[in-house]
């Protein structure tokens, strides 16, 4: 590669070296230029909503961005005054253009690592929520989509059939996607998880496979410590198609059993006894009046059955403990008063056990469904 000098005078050259000297500086001066309006631009939309060290790297990314075109520049500007034979032009052509890709690439590479450094600047700049966790598998991602396509475009750019180079790895990829197939059914699975945020660590969830407390979640499995103690890891995948029942997030749990009371109870005691535990229930605290339901709903054999309801504004599985047994209580309580002259009894159905309020009278239980959630 030579500069032919058989056909110009050393004044042409002087002129032409003087020319592309005048064309460095021009360029020079405007890469500064551009430089400065983008940082303008940058200040203006980015740096209201952001913070110092923000705009610090983004000056950084902007300054390397145009060395990077200044240099693409450079070497246009060569091809063009410099006598090169058809070989060397085609070189400084690739090498220029390849030059303005990288910049290109890196510029964006940069954007995607500035905007994902955490979930509040990304919020604050585009709008978008992201969970932390997914963060950093987002910025990864589209930095190698920006690596990859840059790549293709530059081995197109010198010549070489792209296609031909992923047909030659098209078999390894193959067993490499067999194999990994599990892993990426995982990731997924992760990305899932952490972007809907069907529950965190720390909270008690219930899937058709296991039940227990979140410990920790990771990319590929979930470990969840069952209530005797014992710690499973349930694979990402799998979890991600659970039906998930989150036990942590309750506003408020549910009393809900059923009380049967001796058939020869009389319709005016039988009105007292629903009356004062609608009453009960509607003044304790924790409680919510709307929810109570306490109605006679139905006969049996050995006595008439009563519904009783309500919601209790506690989340916590013990607290709500203390509060049922306290409700359960009051209910004992009601019954001794309402039923003390005549030695009815209640019975409080699942419990094979008799509940007798008032009286020693013995009697047979008859199972009915109950529920407390």
């Amino acid at each position: 590669m030579t500069i032919d000098l058989t056909s110009i005078d050393l004044r042409d050259i002087g002129i032409r070296l003087l020319f592309i000297i005048a064309l460095l500086a021009g360029l020079w001066l405007l890469r500064r230029i551009l430089a400065w309006m983008m940082m303008r631009f940058v200040r203006r939309v980015l740096f209201r909503r952001a913070e110092e060290t923000l705009y610090d790297r983004a000056k950084i990314v902007v300054s390397t961005a145009t060395q990077l075109i200044f240099l693409a520049a450079t070497l246009f500007i060569i091809e063009i005054f410099v006598d090169f034979d058809t070989a060397g032009r085609l070189v400084l052509t690739r090498l220029g253009r390849t030059f303005l890709i990288v910049a290109f690439a890196f510029l964006l590479y940069r954007i995607f690592a500035i905007l994902s450094v955490d979930r509040n600047q990304l919020y604050h700049l585009t709008g978008i929520n992201l969970d932390d966790a997914l963060l950093p598998f987002i910025r990864v991602g589209l930095q190698v989509v920006v690596i990859v396509f840059a790549l293709v475009i530059i081995i197109q750019e010198w010549g070489y059939d792209v296609s031909a180079i992923i047909a030659g790895f098209g078999l390894g990829g193959l067993a490499f996607s067999l194999a990994a197939q599990d892993t990426i059914a995982n990731l997924f699975g992760f990305s899932m998880i952490v972007g809907d945020r069907p529950f965190n660590v720390g909270e008690y969830i219930k899937t058709p496979d296991v039940e227990g407390t979140v410990e920790y979640v990771g990319v590929r499995s979930t470990r969840i410590r069952q209530l005797d103690q014992a710690l499973v890891t349930v694979p990402n995948k799998q979890l991600a198609n659970s039906v998930i029942v989150n036990w942590s997030r309750l506003s408020k749990r549910m009393v809900n059993f059923t009380m049967r009371v001796a058939p020869d109870t009389n319709k005016a005691d039988l009105e007292h006894l629903l009356e004062s535990i609608r009453a009960m229930l509607a003044s304790r605290e924790r409680v919510d009046p709307k929810s109570v339901v306490v109605y006679f709903t139905s006969f049996s054999e050995t006595g008439f059955e009563l519904l009783i309801r309500c919601y209790v504004s506690i989340a916590d599985w013990t607290e709500f403990q203390g509060e049922r047994e306290a409700i359960n209580l009051e209910i004992m309580r009601i019954f001794s008063e309402v039923f003390k002259h005549t030695g009815a009894y209640a019975q409080v159905i699942p419990f094979k056990a008799l509940v007798n309020y008032g009286s020693n009278e013995p009697t047979t239980p008859t199972p009915i469904q109950s529920e407390d959630k």
